[in-house]
């Protein structure tokens, strides 16, 4: 028997970093010229803000997603980067940027390999000497895998694909493109770009598409389980002004052994994927046990326009067509049994058990007026996290993603919104396929075939000492006192003075 953690770590800023034309980590506090942010880490991984390194403990393939938001002196283009150990394992397209435009959003993910003792850093540079801020807001989430996984990249761009606005798949050979695959238990087919399980899984499906148009207009991003479309998401790509351009897209779906994973994308001429075009299937569970809070969804149809006075629940029936949000479900259920209930009336998502909650929001603003926003995750209705906005109607569909992972006690309530300046992007909605996605991600569980016991207090405290929990050594990643100390009675035997020698097993008989 065997106790098994997820390993995670999450990180977002609350303020700017100072302007500067070298590469920035903006979770380094010298690059601050006042720092402040939120963080939550488990036991095994550390965090330095004087070097802006987490470092880990436990060895294994670790999803990592950056977001930042992006404002520039100069016209420029500025990419992304993740360094392991000083060495580059991860480098974007560089991402066109405008200083009418911004701050820009954009999202960067992948899977990589972490070793005992690596460290890891996120940054960004500009390919110029044009300055770069990073404004607050800035995000890193990094989730070990316990199950199944897959990870495709765009290390070099594929070709132009789905000429006169056909629609094709990420990661199909014949748009060629040099492809870096990791996976465990999920099959990649190069001929079609797909991803096929092993095992039925509830799965997180993220994609990170940055992409050149060959026109300016929408890009649609779908995602796609046994060659369905599930529900997809538009951004609007500029020729002129913002191409390369990121846009991401994520929600959670169980996906049956043998079901097809993939992302088809379409748009108004030509579209071809870039360096650091990333799509990731990502078992949620911890070795096959779902977490004990877990659902997704995604909206059916277009809010209403949203005003320009206080923040708008993105999920709140008011701010819906009819005065109710309809959605679909893609994982987990929205009553409470999958230990998070939705309540459409308010936009709240309630959870059951205290604990730490990955957040995947995934969501597209339309028939924008060009002004400011503050995108906002509220903890029982006080803001917890905030990052600037700027949509031009020009140039809208806007989408945005926001991952974080957050405390929750039982009983508290998380709810989204965006703040939509006053006079300023009134006609704003939210669109279709916007998506929400929130599970627990620091269970405990027994996870071998002996029946489960619960070795967590109400108080968080591991029982690793209880009677109860008992059991051989040799694999235990948690250790605990030897047999004989578990057992009532005296411990000197035949007038000994001192109680037997013991040792830590290693094998087992």
């Amino acid at each position: 028997m065997s106790v098994t953690t997820r390993s995670y770590f999450s990180i977002f800023t609350k303020d700017d970093t100072t302007a500067s034309a070298l590469t920035t980590n903006p979770f380094k506090e010298s690059t601050h010229s006042s720092y402040s942010y939120t963080s939550v880490l488990s036991s095994d991984i550390s965090y330095s803000s004087s070097t802006g390194k987490i470092t880990f403990g436990s060895p294994g393939e670790y999803l990592v997603i950056y977001d930042t938001s992006v404002i520039v002196s100069d016209a420029t283009n500025v990419r992304a980067r993740f360094w392991v150990n000083g060495s580059v394992v991860y480098t974007s397209e560089a991402v066109e940027q405008a200083t009418s435009l911004d701050p820009i959003h954009s999202t960067f993910h992948t899977i990589i390999t972490i070793n005992s003792g690596d460290y890891l850093e996120a940054t960004i540079t500009t390919d110029d000497t044009a300055t770069a801020i990073v404004q607050e807001g800035a995000s890193l989430v990094v989730l070990k895998a316990n199950g199944d996984y897959a990870n495709l990249l765009y290390t070099a761009g594929a070709n132009a694909g789905g000429t006169g606005g056909a629609e094709f798949n990420l990661f199909d050979s014949n748009e060629s493109g040099t492809v870096a695959e990791k996976s465990k238990n999920i099959t990649y087919t190069a001929s079609t770009g797909k991803l096929t399980p092993d095992n039925t899984k509830t799965c997180l499906m993220l994609s990170t598409l940055i992409a050149v148009g060959g026109a300016n207009g929408n890009i649609k991003q779908t995602l796609q389980a046994n060659d369905s479309a599930l529900d997809n998401i538009h951004a609007h790509i500029h020729t002129t002004d913002m191409s390369p351009k990121e846009m991401s897209y994520g929600f959670m779906k169980e996906l049956t052994a043998a079901q097809t994973a993939f992302v088809s994308v379409e748009g108004i001429g030509t579209v071809q994927a870039k360096k650091g075009t990333s799509f990731s299937v990502f078992d949620i569970s911890n070795n096959g046990t779902n977490p004990s809070g877990y659902l997704s969804l995604t909206a059916n149809v277009d809010s209403d326009f949203l005003g320009d006075s206080g923040g708008k629940t993105c999920f709140r029936d008011g701010n819906w067509p009819s005065s109710t949000f309809a959605s679909t479900v893609r994982a987990g259920a929205i009553d409470g049994s999958t230990g998070i209930t939705f309540t459409a009336s308010n936009g709240r998502f309630t959870f059951s058990n205290a604990g730490r909650y990955f957040i995947l929001w995934s969501f597209c603003l339309s028939s924008v007026t060009t002004g400011t926003a503050t995108v906002k995750v509220n903890v029982n209705g006080v803001k917890e996290y905030g990052a600037p906005w700027l949509v031009d109607g020009s140039y809208d569909p806007y989408e945005k993603t926001v991952c974080l992972i957050l405390d929750a006690k039982a009983n508290d309530y998380f709810s989204f919104a965006v703040q939509l300046a006053s006079g300023e992007g009134g006609d704003a909605k939210y669109k279709n396929g916007t998506a929400i996605s929130i599970f627990k991600v620091d269970d405990y569980r027994l996870t071998d075939d002996v029946s489960q016991r619960d070795l967590i207090d109400n108080d968080f405290t591991l029982n690793k000492y209880a009677i109860d929990s008992l059991s051989t050594q040799h694999d235990r990643q948690v250790d605990q006192v030897p047999f004989i100390l578990g057992t009532p009675g005296p411990l000197s035997l035949r007038n000994r003075l001192n109680a037997p020698s013991t040792k830590q097993g290693d094998k087992k008989n």
